[in-house]
């Protein structure tokens, strides 16, 4: 028995030695066994990378992203670049994401804020049913919940994907065609290029009329009844009938404001908007910037906020040659670009960036190109009712009016019909003189029988004699 206990001892203290001996080598070589860290870019991809745990975190992001301003984050927790993988206690599989942390930006772009639009039931939105809810907030929601459970469930992760937008470039817009007044366009190119041969890049708000006509112009077959032998189908378009400057590209100062209860007097809404560029600072065909994306956008915004109206065009124009083209925001864009999705903030050209993950061809990326959010429209040329004339109210131009008021009623009415000149008397007038000249120019391009108010016509003689 005692033999037998020995042994007995001597086994089990060899058992111990070799479960040491185990031990040690097998968490050496866990502990020397290269990592995979999954690192999400700018853009979206995702790369994955083979690391030792002994390797800084700096060393093995350059390897994807040259740029020394960025910030890395895993779950939420800002990690140093200068620490190893295994003293920042990362674990195979681990998912980085990668993001600039602002101080590299592109060229000739001003910072601005893009402020987070919370939803809220009853707050307004262009496009309620392309609306998401706070991607942020959901994310962050969700996580907190896997904690609880340890583990994300495939409905969480369903979840997630739900409240981001898929980008898909839309077919049709809500207007068929547009109608640009040409005088007053040949006005706005004419402002924008310097006697120096610089273009002054300018922006302008378009007023007009939505009609509806036949979707192919062409003249229809009809029977000896004059009826036609064929459906006639019909399309919305928009007919501009005035353009003013615009000194920003926002409806909220007083002089748009001003400007736009002008136009409501004349029976016209705003419809538009058109700007121009420098063509020999962009490429061949490449007429619509991120940054004149987001600037028509929240002009569009602003008109569907205060006039309900979700007919919107966008017409780039080459300052040096005056070449125009006509496009419709897509819905998405626009109303990604309300809550804050789509931002031209640190990318440059065609590019916008997306301050959550979207979805394009079933990948989540963090960068758009801004062709993506353009509707094609037709372009067509016809004169404005209120095309830019008489631009102001120097002795030269009050000389000719006072002859022509002096004169025959309908010549004055006629040089009248100028937007430009019609704000310049908006200055001037009261709120009663001012309704009754429009009203006056209303029936007068309605082609009804007018004659100018004896009192308004007396006040008109006054501030052009000064």
């Amino acid at each position: 028995i005692r033999q037998y206990l020995y042994r007995m001892k001597l086994t089990l203290a060899a058992l111990q030695l070799y479960s040491l001996l185990f031990a040690t080598a097998f968490g050496c070589s866990i502990k020397n066994k290269p990592v995979v860290l999954r690192f999400r870019t700018k853009i979206g991809n995702i790369v994955r990378i083979e690391a030792d745990l002994d390797d800084p975190l700096e060393k093995v992001v350059r390897t994807i992203d040259t740029d020394e301003n960025v910030n890395l984050d895993c779950n939420n927790v800002r990690l140093d670049l200068k620490q190893t993988i295994n003293e920042l206690h990362l674990s195979n599989g681990a998912l980085i994401s990668i993001s600039s942390n602002g101080k590299s930006r592109g060229a000739g772009l001003k910072k601005k804020e893009v402020p987070k639009k919370p939803h809220k039931s009853g707050m307004f939105q262009p496009f309620p049913a392309l609306a998401k809810p706070d991607y942020a907030r959901l994310v962050q929601k969700t996580k907190a919940k896997a904690n609880m459970k340890s583990s994300m469930s495939y409905a969480d992760l369903n979840n997630i994907a739900s409240a981001m937008h898929k980008v898909e470039p839309q077919k049709e817009g809500r207007i068929k065609r547009v109608y640009l007044c040409a005088d007053s366009a040949q006005k706005f190119q004419t402002r924008a290029m310097k006697k120096s041969g610089e273009v002054d890049q300018k922006i302008g708000l378009l007023f007009g009329t939505v009609h509806k006509e036949r979707e192919n112009p062409a003249k229809l077959a009809r029977t000896s009844l004059g009826s036609t032998t064929e459906a006639v189908k019909m399309c919305e378009v928009i007919k501009v009938q005035a353009l003013h400057q615009l000194s920003s590209p926002s409806l909220e100062t007083a002089e748009t404001q001003r400007a736009i209860k002008l136009a409501k007097k004349l029976e016209l809404s705003v419809v538009g908007c058109i700007y121009s560029y420098d063509g020999t600072t962009r490429a061949e065909g490449d007429v619509i910037h991120g940054t004149d994306v987001v600037n028509a956008a929240r002009l569009q915004i602003e008109n569907m906020r205060a006039n309900k109206s979700d007919k919107f065009i966008v017409l780039p124009m080459e300052a040096q040659s005056g070449a125009t083209e006509a496009f419709q925001l897509s819905d998405l864009s626009v109303q990604m670009i309300h809550e804050g999705i789509l931002s031209d903030e640190g990318v440059e050209g065609k590019q916008l960036a997306t301050t959550v993950p979207v979805l394009l061809d079933g990948n989540e990326v963090g960068e758009i190109d801004c062709l993506l959010c353009l509707v094609n429209t037709g372009l067509l040329s016809n004169t404005g009712k209120y095309k830019t004339k008489i631009a102001n109210l120097n002795p030269k131009n009050k000389k000719k009016l006072i002859k022509l008021l002096h004169g025959d009623e309908v010549d004055f009415l006629q040089e009248l019909c100028s937007f430009s000149l019609l704000v310049a008397l908006d200055k001037l007038l009261n709120d009663a003189q001012m309704n009754s000249l429009c009203d006056t120019l209303v029936r007068y391009t309605k082609r009804r029988q007018t004659k100018i108010p004896t009192d308004l016509k007396m006040v008109l003689e006054t501030i052009l004699s000064d």
